[in-house]
């Protein structure tokens, strides 16, 4: 705890059974209640979309040059400037319904992990446009996840490996964040 730190006037001060007769009752928590001693942004997943790689990860994903997933992009369309790596649910699934899905999901993470660090998506709906440098780095993490890049030499339709974000990636969201755990 913060030397000096005090108590807000709701906080429990002694430990039960043993106190002031005006504090009878109160149970001390064993730890600070001060707002300074608290983590930041340590939420459960700390990344956006960790829960989601093990998924990711045992796709079968495709090779997709920039040009062809780019027109189909709304979401992600400011974040995503390299080829990609779509899931394939069969062998006929054409990019834009790939494409569509994965922003549903991307569109899905950012709100809830916007909403675990006490932002509302509503506030921040175009997270390319925003002054929020942290709102910017959950964006750009989230689509990093749901459009990984393909490998180098992966051809359009060859099958490829699920790459995870980029370690810049994840560093900018912590710094931009201030994500201490």
């Amino acid at each position: 705890a913060l030397a000096g730190a005090t108590a807000p006037p709701t906080a429990v001060r002694a430990v039960a059974g043993v106190g002031s007769e005006q504090n009878a009752g109160e149970v001390e928590l064993g730890f600070s209640t001060n707002v300074a001693c608290m983590k930041r942004n340590c939420i459960n997943p700390i990344f956006p979309g960790l829960d989601d790689l093990a998924l990711l990860e045992g796709s079968i994903l495709h090779c997709h040059r920039q040009r062809d997933v780019r027109e189909h992009l709304q979401f992600c369309k400011g974040a995503v400037d390299y080829d990609t790596a779509l899931p394939v649910t069969n062998a006929s699934t054409p990019v834009p319904e790939a494409v569509r899905k994965q922003e549903m999901a991307a569109v899905t993470t950012y709100r809830y992990h916007l909403a675990a660090m006490d932002m509302d998506a509503w506030d921040h709906r175009r997270p390319e446009e925003s002054d929020n440098e942290c709102v910017r780095s959950v964006w750009t993490m989230i689509c990093h996840t749901y459009f990984p890049r393909s490998e180098l030499g992966c051809g359009s339709g060859e099958a490829t490996s699920y790459l995870k974000p980029c370690r810049n990636v994840c560093e900018s969201y912590v710094r931009a964040c201030r994500v201490e755990c």
